[in-house]
């Protein structure tokens, strides 16, 4: 829209000077203060219309960020970090792979309440964001783009990965209500992503873990 709004202004405001250049008539700002008006008018409208989004735009960010801060860590141990990969008509937000097993990780960002007390549950099952679950179940999410990488590392290497789903809440307190509600999903925090997946008890071979990465970047390097 701005590149639209921009040149049509200085085309009016180029044109009344030629009129008034061939015409020479007293000075009357009507006109442009009309346009100035409705151009003011619409900016404002827009941005208003826009907040909600800005503040989401501005959410994601700020949990991608924590997100990637824990990544880094892992980094340090190793682990060779994949972002943003593209799927059958969606993307993975991350995958890690190290000796301690590859892990594939779906990030939720929700803005908190505010007040204490705004908690994210996990019984094994299910995700209650501060009570209620979300529109889309992010459970249900990560084990399908878990299934999908594992079906991936199988037909590109030959080998059976097993891939741990994760979902991390950048931000929220997430409590786990059940003993082994994280024996086949994960719900975290960022802050704990790094210590979970150094004590998972995993020791991949070097040469697996090279392999996988090796397929994994040159699957997405064929990607457009």
């Amino acid at each position: 829209m701005p590149y639209f709004l921009a040149p049509m202004v200085c085309l009016v405001l180029a044109a009344t000077e030629w009129w008034r250049y061939f015409r020479p008539t007293p000075a009357s700002p009507w006109i442009v203060t009309a346009i100035a008006v409705l151009m003011a008018s619409y900016s404002a409208m827009r941005l208003i219309q826009l907040r909600p989004r800005i503040r989401n735009l501005r959410l994601g960010m700020e949990g991608e960020k924590a997100v990637g801060q824990s990544l880094e860590e892992l980094r340090a141990i190793g682990a060779t970090i994949f972002h943003d990969v593209p799927a059958d008509g969606f993307n993975v937000d991350h995958v890690v792979v190290s000796r301690n097993g590859i892990f594939v990780i779906e990030t939720k960002t929700c803005r908190k309440p505010k007040g204490p007390g705004a908690t994210v549950t996990y019984d094994g099952v299910k995700v209650l964001v501060n009570g209620r679950e979300p529109d889309r179940d992010p459970i249900w999410q990560v084990r399908g783009n878990a299934a999908w990488v594992q079906k991936l590392l199988k037909e590109s290497t030959g080998k059976p990965y097993p891939a741990r789903p994760v979902v991390l809440f950048p931000g929220w307190y997430v409590e786990t209500v059940a003993a082994n509600a994280h024996d086949k999903v994960w719900v975290l925090n960022p802050r704990c992503l790094s210590s979970f997946i150094q004590n998972e008890n995993v020791d991949l071979p070097a040469e697996d873990v090279s392999l996988a990465a090796f397929h994994l970047s040159r699957y997405i390097r064929s990607k457009p």
